[in-house]
């Protein structure tokens, strides 16, 4: 019966997101003068920037992705060495049923039984230190954007700017000493009496150097710059007043608000609207151009690969102790 009310409270939630969203994003666009404004824009474009940028988009949209393919590669080097083509059939079947997952649990799901069945815990132990350099990757930068977000926008809190200029450098810190450290996470399991029997799991993270976990963060780092980038170019296009430099301090923070808040991607584009409108309201009023932005980035990014992992998935096999990688090679 608890789980009952459980699963009740649970889809209340959802619904009253789901709703609060809705009105948010319709107060914001059924604005007549918006809707005007943004038909005199796309009225005044001529045809050659619109295709240059469209392509400019897919063409970012494949590098992200290969850097992506390329840096899987690389943390899968001492687990279970891999093609790049293995590797790249491997993200992109994850991008598909990462786009329909929570969290993108599935992404996770689809590379653990990508690896022979008696390497998937490592494979685990792999995926977490990646996720970690993605955690310390935004943080740190939000650590940078907040207190400069607050000085310029909200001067109201200005207090807090002081405070972070204090906090961040300390929090940015710890993180990347951990991170430059985490292999001796495998000397600290040794120390705990009942860990230590899984320590032989552990042991890949002592084989990833610093020049390795450099080259996983900027990885990380680029992928994140060719974001802002393609988020430049059609603000460019469509609300060339706002500067390059304010469309990275607010891609910084939604994309670290997005890390925080786990949700289904196939869903997740009513929160990044709302999220986005949020934040760029404090630099334009263009709420409807600002949603197109960000349904245009998301659809060129994750529908486009994930259609291509979906064809791939129907080859796959249905027995869950398979060795996928036989079947991609």
């Amino acid at each position: 019966m608890k789980q009952k009310y459980k699963n009740y409270l649970g889809w209340t939630i959802k619904i009253s997101v789901a709703i609060l969203t809705i009105h948010f994003l319709y107060s914001k666009l059924n604005n007549d003068e918006s809707l005007r404004e943004l038909d005199n824009i796309i009225g005044k474009l001529n045809t050659t920037p619109v295709v240059l940028v469209f392509i400019s988009l897919l063409a970012l949209m494949a590098l992200n992705w290969l850097c992506e393919v390329y840096k899987w590669q690389l943390m899968m080097v001492k687990v279970q060495p891999i093609s790049f083509w293995t590797a790249f059939q491997t993200v992109v079947c994850g991008i598909s049923l990462g786009t329909i997952t929570p969290g993108r649990v599935g992404d996770f799901a689809t590379r653990i039984m990508m690896i022979p069945p008696y390497k998937r815990v490592l494979g685990v132990i792999v995926l977490s230190m990646g996720a970690f350099a993605q955690f310390v990757m935004y943080n740190v930068l939000a650590s940078i954007a907040i207190p400069v977000f607050i000085y310029f926008y909200m001067p109201e809190h200005i207090t807090w700017v002081y405070v972070m200029m204090f906090a961040s450098p300390i929090y940015s810190a710890v993180l990347l000493m951990l991170y430059f450290n985490i292999g001796s996470f495998d000397k600290l399991i040794n120390k705990v009496g009942f860990l230590r029997r899984y320590k032989r799991f552990f042991t890949v993270l002592s084989t990833y150097d610093r020049p390795f976990l450099i080259r996983i963060m900027i990885i990380s780092l680029i992928r994140f710059f060719i974001l802002v980038v393609q988020y430049y170019l059609l603000i460019n296009l469509l609300i060339p007043s706002i500067t390059f430099t304010q469309v990275t301090l607010m891609i910084t923070l939604l994309f670290t608000i997005q890390s925080i808040v786990p949700t289904i991607d196939i869903l997740n584009i009513g929160l990044r609207g709302v999220t986005a409108v949020y934040l760029f309201g404090f630099i334009t009023d263009q709420h409807t151009t600002v949603v197109i932005i960000t349904t245009i980035i998301w659809l060129t990014n994750l529908i486009i690969p994930s259609l291509i992992g979906l064809s791939l998935i129907m080859r796959l096999p249905q027995n869950r102790n398979a060795n996928w990688l036989k079947m991609r090679d």
